[in-house]
């Protein structure tokens, strides 16, 4: 068995691994950046918007 050059150089499977790595790295650094930005913005969130704050909120719309 031998190789042959088309073989031994797998392009697609390159590719699609190249993506696969690229892809992998994107969803890893959204996540992150959503959990860094969701630690940076739910206290805030949870400080302004309190039980009295919400309940005035809903009855403006209802």
């Amino acid at each position: 068995y031998k190789p042959t050059a088309t073989q031994g150089l797998d392009i697609p499977g390159l590719l699609s691994r190249m993506m696969f790595y690229q892809i992998k790295k994107l969803i890893v650094f959204l996540v992150k950046s959503l959990v860094a930005a969701g630690q940076v913005v739910l206290p805030q969130l949870l400080g302004l918007y309190e039980v009295e704050t919400v309940e005035n909120f809903i009855g403006e719309f209802l």
